[in-house]
């Protein structure tokens, strides 16, 4: 079957970053979510008339409940968590589930249990549907779901890709003729798959909402079984010039339904989030006319809604927990603590995850790959938290010239496999490239020049528009390794020759160096662009070999071996060195 190959910048741009200095970044954010504006539907229109549903009473003070049945036996299903968004109602033993619901309640939905089949809509066969829109009449409304029985799995495959963020007709297009149409191929074989979109599917671009969720519903897997695809909101899906950052996802939930929200599949409990909080929007030259100034994290309100999710799951020292958002959780070791702990949530979030038997973190975002290990948050099983950063769908912003993310990770996306509890194996699959495409080698002697003639080496760094790199002293006369989305937990970077392992590479610390080679052809090529010059996180390793000269050695192999905490070891290999632009087209 083909999956893998066993044995085989952190800090993006954010306007307005200086804002979370804030003292409460959560309570000066433009939105209606503080107990100032709230009031319960209860209390300003009444609840609930006594009534009976499928033989419980209906208390007179809900004003939002409902019935949850299987749509085989038509019995109530007990113990399915609903939500408001705002707060969890758990269905009784007839299915019947009450609350009172929040006023600023726009959607109702479930946390889809482990043996129920996703739910889609019938002409966008894999556009998951587990929500409604609840009509209120005299303050009440009656939201009914359904739900089809299937076995309960316990091995399947999970795609993350992020960052289509297209703006134009002509992105979209490529997004379709390039990864939709990789992905189809990709995963044609795959006996059960579920996606998530980890935000930006526009680039402030509502206008193109509808044509990317067709595209994004036209995935299939084997047997032509629809692939669900979830979608989560990024800083550019927070549309609409609305005054506060609830209005500006209305348009978001219109068509992709709530931000926050989760589902279980076999003992796996996977929690989507919205971790955007916008401030303000001023006018610019994007397609809706304006741009959102934003900051990274979740409001006290949503804090709350995941304490309450988390609680729905039976046995969480028994359960992997996946946590799919836009924004690295990364950023939380870049800022001072007292925004950390009050705008960012960030230590309150990663100590809920602790609770779990294994805990990852699926972000996009910064249209770089990077994996992170949260040393200091381990969970049940032994094992420190892990994030997951995503090179993006679009790469560099769909430029003509190139396929690669901003430090030279090629645009794609990833898939993983989870038996059990557990994530087993993973691979990153490059758009139009062979699953083994996995690393580059450099030659660090190389200086790199172009069209334009600025000049870039890795030990002497570089300068050409506004683009300026540092190179790093040691990299002279080294091989130079970048391994895509590795880091020096469960990844080992090895030279071999004539056969026989020489040694291991050093991975080189975050900050220490951008891919100078992709900067020097992004500059001599292309343009100016910041963000090629980035070091915040990297996948570079270094070997010095005796002769201190790559080009001349024979006969050897990098080899990159992963070996994941389930014990799946998969090896990478390249024989080449990386001499022109080529891999960047």
């Amino acid at each position: 079957m083909k999956f893998l190959i066993p044995n085989t910048f952190i800090l993006a741009t954010v306007v307005c970053l200086a804002s979370c200095g804030k003292d409460n970044p959560a309570e000066n954010r433009l939105d209606k979510s503080g107990e100032a504006y709230r009031t319960s539907v209860s209390e300003t229109t009444g609840g609930a008339s006594s009534n009976k549903v499928n033989g419980t009473t209906i208390d007179s003070e809900s004003t939002l409940y409902g019935l949850v049945t299987d749509a085989v036996s038509g019995k109530g299903i007990k113990g399915v968590p609903v939500t408001d968004g705002y707060s969890y109602s758990e269905t009784d033993e007839n299915g019947v589930y009450q609350m009172v619901a929040d006023s600023l309640c726009r959607v109702v939905y479930y946390s889809l249990p482990s043996g129920y089949e996703v739910n889609c809509d019938e002409s966008l066969v894999g556009h998951p549907v587990f929500w409604k829109t609840p009509q209120f009449t005299d303050g009440v409304a009656r939201v009914d779901f359904s739900l089809t029985p299937t076995a309960e799995e316990n091995s399947y495959k999970l795609v993350m890709v992020t960052d289509p963020q297209v703006r134009y007709d002509s992105h979209v297009s490529r997004w379709k003729e390039e990864t939709v149409k990789d992905m189809s191929e990709y995963v044609s074989d795959f006996d059960d798959a579920y996606a998530f979109m980890l935000g930006d599917i526009v680039y402030s671009a509502s206008n193109l909402f509808g044509d990317m969720r067709e595209s994004m519903s036209s995935i299939s897997i084997s047997g032509g079984k629809p692939m669900p695809m979830f979608a989560c909101a990024g800083n550019h899906d927070h549309e609409a010039p609305a005054d506060d950052d609830y209005g500006a996802t209305a348009t978001f939930v219109s068509y992709f339904g709530p931000t926050d929200y989760s589902l279980n599949r076999g003992k796996a409990h996977i929690v989507v989030m919205d971790n955007v909080i916008v401030t303000e929007y001023s006018s610019s030259g994007l397609p809706n006319g304006y741009a959102w100034s934003y900051e990274g994290g979740i409001t006290d309100d949503q804090l709350e809604w995941l304490k309450q999710d988390l609680a729905t799951v039976e046995n969480p020292s028994e359960t992997l927990l996946i946590l799919c958002t836009h924004i690295p959780y990364r950023w939380g070791a870049y800022l001072g603590s007292a925004t950390v702990n009050y705008g960012w949530h960030y230590k309150d979030v990663l100590s809920l995850l602790t609770q779990f038997k294994e805990a990852h973190i699926m972000v996009g975002h910064t249209h770089a790959s990077q994996n992170y290990i949260h040393s200091d948050y381990v969970c049940q099983g032994g094992q420190p938290i892990y994030e997951h950063i995503h090179g993006s769908a679009d790469g560099s912003h769909w430029k003509d010239q190139t396929s690669c993310c901003f430090n030279g990770t090629p645009a794609g996306y990833a898939v993983y496999e989870v038996t059990g509890s557990q994530i087993t194996n993973s691979i990153y699959k490059g758009t139009g490239c062979d699953e083994s495409f996995q690393m580059r080698v450099y030659d660090g002697n190389q200086v790199y020049t172009g069209s334009k003639g600025y000049e870039f080496s890795w030990y002497g760094g570089g300068s050409g528009g506004s683009n300026k790199a540092d190179g790093v002293d040691v990299l002279q006369g080294a091989f130079v390794a970048e391994v895509w989305g590795s880091d020096d937990a469960y990844w080992d970077v090895q030279l071999w020759q004539d056969g026989v392992k020489v040694g291991s590479f050093e991975k080189l610390p975050e900050g220490a160096i951008c891919n100078i080679a992709f900067a020097a052809y992004y500059s001599n090529e292309i343009g100016s662009e910041t963000r090629i010059t980035s070091t915040t996180g990297n996948d570079f390793w270094v070997y010095l070999p005796e002769s201190l000269d790559p080009a001349s050695e024979k006969n050897w192999e990098v080899r990159a071996v992963q070996t994941l905490p389930s014990g799946t070891v998969n090896t990478y290999t390249c024989n080449t060195l990386t001499t022109d632009y080529s891999s960047f087209k």
